[in-house]
């Protein structure tokens, strides 16, 4: 049977969901799990945002055909299908499967044959004879063997032998024929008994297996976190650019009161230059901005299909993200992250099977400590006659026969070989073991840092939700101010600016607090579920023809 490795993002009810599982709480709020067809990709409405101060940054009027409108799901279900390093880890499980094939090589059954013809000629040890020896052979066999897994091995053979000779004291049958059935057992009594002297091979294969299957769930979520944190650069970077255009009106709007002020001879000129240098530094954020823009999609390109950076389309989420709603009990929450990312880290699993075949190694390296004590035994049934059909006809008899029983004992004085590779298995036991503890270590400090992070952006987006109120009622009390001559344009294009900066900041606190979120989730090796994806190990490897 095949093993391999799949990924499968299992669309039912029109959500993601992990197939024997229930379906965890979304990580972002979805709209949509089906990529729209090209025809209705522009036109797809932009999901309501009600209670929220941010905007999509997307027009609702004319649709743009080269928008390809996506929720985080479908860039999740787009990375499964399209991304190369997902595609790239996906062969590793594949080829140990391959290494597993070859281990179980040293246990087939082995067809041998030979066949040879040949003369001699030699001269007589008879004072009589003076004409010289001539012996004509043909030697031919014919056979089968294998070694079991527990150790033992057979050897199961049939020769047939021909001799012609004219030497004046031969054999009384001239030619000969001389046949053998013969088979043949070997037993290791100490060196190479059990499964611990010869099936080593194939358990540390197969664990090797099982620790490239935890490795490529490890370059999963790697990937698919990337692909998180591009979704939400990409929104946050969207949004930033909205709030940019903003306040670029702020300012156009201003310099055109400005203007008409000046020209009516109400206003110095220094605040239309002010005006005039507000709109520019307004424009220049604005190019940064689209810059922005244009690497974030860039970047989402790569990650859910690289095709798309070969097309003029512009990837536009369609997730908003998720809100903060009530506070998080950080102690409750830091004992169960720890407790499901002991259990379920793909790193820290993959020790699970490194070490157990260290273990075998162990095993393997002692077994070959002891000396060889082989228990052999042989039995034949044997022919002889001038006609390969008597021969044959005398083998099938049984009549004549042969055994043997014996022990085979072997035994390295110094034993330099055996005692180095087990020292080496076990120095290499001991330092997976300080690996785990190491390991360990980091995601104690990893999950204690996401805990902190969501905790920290919880009040962020507090703080900053109340500094962008304040920004916007110092804003509107500088214009009003400026109304009645109070206030300079300097005044009011500072606190424009600090209005925009209130807004940007309030963005990046919730898309923090969604990406902290994400943290989490992968510091306690749930990102997988939460995605709604399932490992299966259902398909068979891409092998070339």
């Amino acid at each position: 049977m095949r093993f391999a490795v799949a990924v499968a993002a299992l669309l039912a009810g029109g959500r993601v969901m992990s197939a024997g599982a229930q379906d965890p709480p979304p990580i972002a709020p979805v709209t949509s799990d089906a990529r729209p067809p090209a025809s209705e990709r522009a036109s797809a409405p932009a999901p309501a945002k009600a209670g929220r101060s941010v905007s999509t940054g997307t027009s609702t009027t004319a649709p743009d055909p080269r928008q390809l409108r996506l929720s985080l799901r479908q860039c999740l279900h787009l990375a499964l299908n399209h991304n190369v390093d997902i595609e790239i880890s996906r062969y590793q499980p594949w080829i140990e499967d391959q290494n597993v094939l070859s281990s179980l090589g040293a246990f087939d059954h082995i067809v041998y044959s030979s066949l040879s013809f040949g003369e001699n000629e030699s001269k007589s040890g008879n004072p009589f004879d003076t004409s010289g020896i001539e012996t004509d052979r043909f030697n031919s066999a014919l056979g089968v063997r294998r070694v079991l897994p527990f150790g033992l091995s057979y050897d199961l053979s049939f020769r047939a032998d021909r001799s012609k000779t004219n030497a004046f004291f031969s054999s009384s049958i001239n030619p000969s024929w001389n046949e053998s059935l013969t088979l043949a057992v070997a037993q290791p009594l100490l060196k190479g008994r059990g499964t611990d002297g010869q099936y080593t091979g194939v358990i540390v294969a197969r664990h090797g297996r099982q620790a490239a299957v935890e490795r490529f769930e490890k370059a999963l979520t790697d990937q698919l976190a990337a692909v998180h944190q591009a979704y939400w650069d990409l929104v946050f970077a969207r949004e930033n650019l909205e709030v940019k255009r903003q306040s670029e009106k702020v300012a156009e709007r201003l310099l055109e009161e400005n203007q008409k002020k000046f020209e009516k001879g109400v206003l110095a000129r220094v605040d239309v230059t002010e005006a005039e240098a507000g709109v520019a530094t307004q424009r220049e954020g604005i190019l940064t901005a689209e810059n922005a823009v244009a690497s974030a999609v860039d970047k989402l390109k790569r990650l859910v299909d690289p095709a798309l950076l070969k097309q003029d389309v512009v990837l536009v989420p369609i997730d908003a993200p998720q809100p903060y709603d009530r506070e998080m009990d950080e102690k409750a929450v830091l004992e169960a992250a720890l407790a499901q990312a002991f259990a379920r880290r793909p790193e820290y699993r993959e020790f699970s099977p490194l070490m157990a075949s260290q273990d075998q190694s162990i095993r393997k390296a002692q077994n070959d400590l002891l000396p060889k004590l082989d228990l052999t035994a042989s039995g034949a049934l044997t022919g002889l006659d001038d006609s390969f059909g008597a021969s044959n006809k005398e083998l099938r008899s049984g009549d004549f026969h042969d055994w043997s029983f014996g022990v085979v004992f072997e035994w390295p004085f110094e034993r330099r070989a055996a005692q180095g590779a087990l020292n080496r298995a076990e120095l290499e036991r001991r330092r997976l073991e300080l690996q785990r503890r190491s390991l360990e270590d980091q995601i104690l400090v990893e999950v204690r840092a996401a805990v902190r992070d969501v905790k920290t952006t919880e009040k962020r987006i507090e703080a900053t939700r109340r500094a962008r109120v304040l920004a916007q009622e110092r804003f509107e009390g500088e214009m009003n101010r400026r109304e009645a001559g109070l206030r300079t344009t300097f005044h009011v294009l500072d606190a424009e600016e600090r209005l925009t900066e209130g807004r940007t900041n309030e963005i990046k606190a919730v898309i923090d607090y969604n990406l902290a979120l994400m943290a989490l989730f992968r510091a306690e090796g749930t990102l997988l579920e939460r995605s709604g994806v399932l490992v299966q190990e259902n398909l068979s490897p891409r092998l070339p023809r």
